[in-house]
C-alpha cells in the first residue's frame, strides 16, 4: 500500500510504502515456513485466489525494497523460499509497522468501504478489489457486497453488476451523493493513516490546499474531516459526466454567498454546478451557525409530519412515554425544518458533542438511532450520527422534564418481624432499586392507608392496598422479581434498561430464575410500550399530508444552514 503526502510548505512528494493486514499476515506465514512455498499454498492458506496472491506480493516487495531488503522472488512450479538471514532482516523491518495499519475492519466498516469505492469510482472494479480493499476472503466479500446492496435499496437504489465492467450503483444522483459523504466521514480515518488506498493521492492534496486556503481567507472553522471527504469526492470528479441540477431560486440562494464567491475563484477549473455543490457543503458544515431562514409553509408541513413518526418510533422502541409530548414534537419540528436539506445532500452537520454524547448517553443514542431508521425510511436518505447525537438530546431533555415529578418511585417497607428484618430488607432493596428516590421503612402500627408511596413492600397481607408487594422476610428471587417489575412500572428513566436491570439482579438469583426474569421484564416492557401507542392512536391527531410521497417532493424548498 502506497501513502503520498507532502511535508508541509514544500511541494515535494514523500512515499511510503505500508503493509496492510493481509500483506502482513501472509509475510509472517511465510516466515514460519521451511524450504519453498507455492502459490496454490498461499492461497489456500490466506482463502484468496491466486491472483490476489501474486497482487500481494507485489505489494510487499514494494514495502521490501522501501526497506533496502531483497525481494520475494516466484521460482517457476517452486513458489517461494525465504532463506534464515531474510527472514532475520523481515522480522526486525514488521516490528517497525504501526500497529494501525494492523488493523482488522468490522463488518460495517467493510461494506461502507464497498458502498464508497463503487460511488468514488474512478475505474472499473470487481470482487478482487474490494477483497484487496478489507483484506478478507471471497466467501466473506460477497456476503458483504449482498449487504451493501440491501442498505443502498433502502435508499430507493440499486447495486448492479456488469460483465467487463464491475460493480456500479443505480439511481438518483442526489441520493448517491448524500450516501457517500454521510458514509465516507466514518472511514475516512483509514484513508488518511494509509489503511486503504487513494487512487489520487496528490489530487486529494491538490484540493484540501485549496478548500483550507478558504476555510483560512474567510476565517470560519469546518466541521472536522468535512473538508477531507470533500477533497476525496473531487479528486474522482474529471471521470463523471453527471451533475447535481439546482434551481433558479437554489442556485441564487447559493451564488450570494461569500463561500460561493471564494469557491468559483479557486475552483474555477470546475464546472458550475459542481461549484455550487462544493459551496453546499461548505456553507452546511460550518462550525458557526448561519441565521438565515427560507422555509416555506409546505415543508413547515412536512416537519411536523416527520417529527410525530420520530416520537410515535421512539415511545415503541423505547418504550416510554411523553407527558410533554407536544412540545416535545415542536421542538423535533423546529430541528428538522432547517435539517431537511442537510440529509437531502449529505452535508455533516457541526456537532463537537457527537463523541461525549455517544459516551455518556450511549443506550439513548443507540435508542435514537434505531427510531431515525423510521426517518430514513420515509425520507430515502441516510441520517448522519451529528444529527442522530443532536436528535437524542431533544430525547433527553423530554424524559427527564417528563418524568421528574410524575415518576419520583418511592418505596415503603412495611414490616411486624422487627427492626433486624426490615433493615435487612431496606438494605437489599436499596442495592436492588438504586435509583429509588425515598425507600422509607416503618411498622405496621405506623402504616397509614393515604400515603404516596408507589410501591408497598410489607411481609404480611395488608388489606385493600392496592400497591402491596407481598415478600418473604429473607427475599426469595420470586420477591426480587416482583419487586423489580413493579418499580419498572413507575421509572421509566431513560438511562435504565433491560440490561441494566438484568445485570444488578444477576448478582441475587440464580441462572435460570434469571433468564425467566429476563423474558417476563421484557414482556412487561413490551406491554407498556403498546398500551402507551394504543392509547396515543386514540388521541385526534393532525390530518397528515395526502398521498404516498416522499418528503422530498421534486421542487422541495431549498435552505441554507439555519440552525
Amino acid at each position: 500500500m502506497i501513502n503520498i503526502w507532502k511535508a508541509k510548505g514544500g511541494k515535494n512528494m514523500s512515499i511510503v510504502y505500508n503493509l496492510d493486514v493481509r500483506c502482513h499476515e501472509m509475510l509472517k506465514y511465510l516466515l514460519y515456513q521451511d524450504g519453498y512455498t507455492s502459490i496454490t499454498q498461499l492461497a489456500e492458506e490466506m482463502n484468496i485466489s491466486k491472483r490476489s496472491v501474486y497482487y500481494d506480493i507485489r505489494k510487499i516487495n514494494e514495502w521490501m525494497e522501501a526497506q533496502h531488503l531483497s525481494e520475494l522472488v516466484v521460482e517457476r512450479k517452486k513458489g517461494i523460499r525465504i532463506d534464515d538471514e531474510q527472514k532475520a532482516m523481515i522480522r526486525a523491518g514488521l516490528k517497525m509497522i504501526p500497529s494501525e495499519l494492523a488493523y482488522v475492519f468490522t463488518p460495517t466498516e467493510r461494506v461502507k468501504i464497498i458502498i464508497c469505492s463503487i460511488l468514488q469510482r474512478n475505474r472499473n472494479l470487481f470482487l478482487d478489489d474490494f477483497m484487496d480493499f478489507c483484506q478478507v476472503s471471497r466467501n466473506t466479500t460477497i456476503s458483504d457486497v449482498k449487504e451493501a446492496g440491501r442498505i443502498i435499496s433502502e435508499y430507493q437504489l440499486q447495486l448492479i453488476y456488469e460483465n467487463g465492467k464491475g460493480y456500479h450503483i443505480k439511481g438518483d444522483l442526489v441520493r448517491k451523493r448524500s450516501i457517500y459523504f454521510s458514509y465516507f466521514s466514518s472511514i475516512a480515518d483509514f484513508y488518511k493513516k494509509g489503511i486503504l488506498p487513494l487512487d489520487a493521492p496528490e489530487k486529494v492534496q491538490e484540493f484540501l490546499d485549496r478548500l483550507k486556503d478558504i476555510e483560512n481567507a474567510l476565517d470560519v472553522q469546518y466541521v472536522q474531516g468535512t473538508l477531507y471527504t470533500i477533497a476525496v469526492f473531487f479528486s474522482t470528479i474529471d471521470n463523471r459526466t453527471d451533475v447535481v441540477e439546482f434551481s433558479k431560486k437554489e442556485k441564487m440562494e447559493i451564488m450570494d454567498t461569500k463561500e460561493y464567491e471564494m469557491v468559483s475563484r479557486r475552483f474555477s477549473d470546475l464546472k458550475e454546478s459542481e461549484q455550487l455543490y462544493l459551496t453546499l457543503h461548505l456553507l452546511g458544515s460550518r462550525m458557526q451557525s448561519i441565521p438565515v431562514d427560507f422555509m416555506e409553509e409546505e415543508s413547515g408541513q412536512e416537519s411536523q409530519w416527520l417529527s410525530r413518526i420520530l416520537v410515535k418510533a421512539f415511545s415503541r422502541i423505547a418504550g416510554v412515554g411523553f407527558s410533554k409530548e407536544r412540545e416535545l414534537t415542536e421542538a423535533l419540528a423546529a430541528h428538522l425544518k432547517t435539517s431537511m436539506y442537510r440529509y437531502r445532500y449529505g452535508v455533516q452537520l457541526a456537532n463537537p458533542m457527537l463523541d461525549n454524547i455517544k459516551n455518556e448517553y450511549g443506550d439513548l443514542f443507540e435508542l435514537t438511532a434505531r427510531t431515525c431508521k423510521y426517518l430514513e425510511k420515509e425520507i430515502g436518505f441516510p441520517i448522519p450520527e451529528g444529527e442522530i447525537a443532536y436528535i437524542t438530546l431533544h430525547f433527553g431533555a423530554f424524559i427527564s422534564a417528563g418524568q421528574e415529578k410524575e415518576n419520583r418511585l418511592r418505596i415503603l417497607i412495611v414490616c411486624p418481624n422487627g427492626v433486624s428484618t426490615a433493615n435487612m430488607i431496606w438494605g437489599e432493596i436499596q442495592t436492588l432499586v438504586p435509583d429509588a428516590d425515598v425507600v422509607d421503612v416503618c411498622s405496621l402500627r405506623e402504616y397509614e392507608r393515604a400515603h404516596d408511596y408507589n410501591v408497598v413492600i410489607s411481609t404480611v397481607v395488608i388489606e385493600n392496598e392496592k400497591d402491596l408487594i407481598l415478600v418473604h422476610p429473607i427475599l426469595t428471587d420470586n420477591d426480587r422479581m416482583k419487586v423489580l417489575q413493579r418499580c419498572m412500572k413507575y421509572k421509566h428513566e431513560n438511562n435504565v434498561s433491560i440490561s441494566n436491570i438484568t445485570e444488578i439482579a444477576s448478582k441475587y438469583m440464580t441462572n435460570d430464575n434469571l433468564q425467566k426474569f429476563k423474558e417476563e421484564l421484557i414482556e412487561l416492557f413490551s406491554k407498556n410500550s403498546l398500551k402507551q401507542y394504543v392509547e396515543h392512536k386514540k388521541k385526534p391527531q393532525k390530518k397528515a399530508p395526502e398521498g404516498d410521497f416522499l418528503f422530498f417532493p421534486p421542487k422541495a424548498p431549498f435552505l441554507l444552514p439555519g440552525g
